[in-house]
């Protein structure tokens, strides 16, 4: 999902306003006393203000952006010199010296707005969106390596900090959708999840027909594994997307069909000397992992037949499975095949109508046209779906190169950084995970993920000082 032409503007204009926040954040946490509290929460309220374009109100939104237009360039000419072409190195003499003309600035402009809008701006409003600041977290994908999540979940807990919106692709989408699932972090769930994990209880030989998904060696058996968490209270089905406490985004790719490679035949046979084996296992399909690492590096390259869909954030996807968002989400071609072949007249006219929209004949794992997705994070917010757009965007990355481990899925690894690089504009901040588990321990025991939780917890705890400023609410511009 590109963005629109007004995304792209709104885009160019607070992106340098986004990057001089964080830096200044980050400086003053660094350096002890180097700018006073007063004065840093005098930049931020001023750099906010500019940020400011929708107003969200009990009667609706309300667009006041163009009122700040002169004062937001007047902002940035000031300050992107002296904090974003410095080489890292903020000279706070500088910055203090400007303190008391942005305060002006600001107070001056925040006059304007209310005059321009008096009547029809509610001031309690207005100076909420200023002064709090929502988080929103992505979580990439990355199979086995995604099992860190759990870890940076319960630090945010810990900390006080619980996301308004979450998106994920892959096992971001598994793990994120335990997080979404209610406000407060229940870790009883994946515990359960962790306890019960078995390579026989989630993974099948297909031997059943294909109808929405991409056939490949082994069967992805979701349902069976995790439905009965994600049940309705009080009706006999799964939750949907639209019924999480926090709203939830789910990254998939579709496949068009044109310009593929290999007919639907050649995924589901990709690994024949793998599962015609007595007895599969998964150190066996590590040794013949390179097929599939091929036939992902041909999807990953081949932009004309993947399309990125988004479930979730509309009134068709709302109304999905989220079992069924997440196992599409999680199935890699030739390796993991996830379907609906049950009889379920309500998914199946979603899927039908879904397909129909987009032009796609199959789903698979969204990692493959977006792995760490903080650009559909932004886009969200940025069209409204949580009311605040005062955000920060705190991504999860877990599958980056590292030059001595998991070298199988280095050239899958550098094929995504493109895209995972071109995501990291969008994101206040981009976690890189490195002390994670294989990619390919998908299905680990419960000594392993419990390693994994407390090396996610460890690595964003060293962000733990950053993520509380960043998110502890401004206060208003004293008389």
């Amino acid at each position: 999902m590109s963005l629109t032409p007004r995304q792209k503007r709104r885009f160019t204009q607070i992106r340098p306003l986004d990057q001089i926040e964080v830096a200044l954040v980050r400086a003053a946490g660094e350096r002890q006393g180097w700018l006073p509290p007063a004065a840093l929460n005098t930049l931020r309220y001023a750099l906010s203000l500019a940020r400011l374009d929708i107003v969200p109100q009990a009667d609706g939104d309300l667009s006041v952006g163009e009122s700040l237009d002169e004062y937001r360039t007047r902002v940035v000419e000031a300050l992107e010199p002296l904090v974003l072409e410095t080489a890292g190195v903020i000279e706070h003499h500088e910055i203090t010296r400007l303190v008391p003309f942005l305060r002006g600035w600001a107070e001056r402009a925040r006059a304007q707005v209310l005059r321009d809008f008096e009547g029809r701006l509610s001031v309690d409003a207005f100076e909420k969106e200023i002064r709090e600041k929502s988080l929103v977290v992505v979580a990439g994908g990355g199979g086995g390596s995604g099992y860190v999540y759990a870890g940076a979940f319960m630090l945010l807990e810990d900390i006080g900090l619980t996301p308004r919106m979450m998106v994920g692709t892959s096992i971001g989408s598994l793990l994120g959708l335990f997080r979404a699932k209610k406000e407060r972090l229940d870790l009883g769930p994946i515990t359960e999840l962790a306890r019960q994990l078995s390579w026989r209880s989630v993974f099948l030989l297909p031997a059943v027909k294909n109808r929405y998904g991409v056939p490949a060696a082994l069967r992805l058996y979701l349902r069976k594994t995790i439905a009965h968490l994600f049940q309705h209270p009080t009706e006999p089905r799964a939750l949907r997307m639209n019924e999480l406490e926090i709203p939830f985004r789910v990254v998939v790719a579709g496949l068009t069909g044109a310009g593929l490679n290999h007919d639907m035949e050649y995924y589901e046979h990709l690994m024949d000397d793998v599962v015609q084996q007595d007895r599969v296992s998964w150190s066996a399909i590590r040794g013949t992992a390179g097929k599939v690492v091929e036939a992902l590096g041909e999807l990953v390259s081949a932009s004309t037949v993947m399309k990125e869909i988004v479930l979730g954030g509309d009134e068709l996807t709302g109304q999905f499975d989220v079992v069924d968002a997440v196992g599409f989400s999680t199935a890699v071609p030739g390796l993991i095949h996830y379907d609906i072949l049950r009889e379920d007249q309500h998914m199946h006219t979603l899927m039908d109508r879904l397909f129909q929209r987009h032009g796609v004949m199959r789903l698979v794992d969204g990692g493959i046209v977006n792995n760490v997705p903080s650009r559909v994070a932004w886009q969200h917010v940025q069209r409204g779906d949580i009311r605040t757009r005062n955000t920060f965007i705190l991504a999860f990355d877990c599958f980056a190169p590292q030059l001595t481990r998991n070298v199988l899925m280095h050239p899958i690894q550098r094929l995504v950084r493109p895209q995972v690089n071109a995501n990291a504009a969008y994101a206040g901040f981009t976690k890189t995970f490195v002390q994670v588990l294989s990619p390919l321990d998908v299905v680990p025991d419960f000594k392993k993920i419990q390693v994994a939780m407390r090396n996610g917890y460890r690595e964003l705890e060293h962000e733990r000082r950053f993520l509380q400023a960043m998110l502890a609410p401004l206060t208003a511009l004293s008389p």
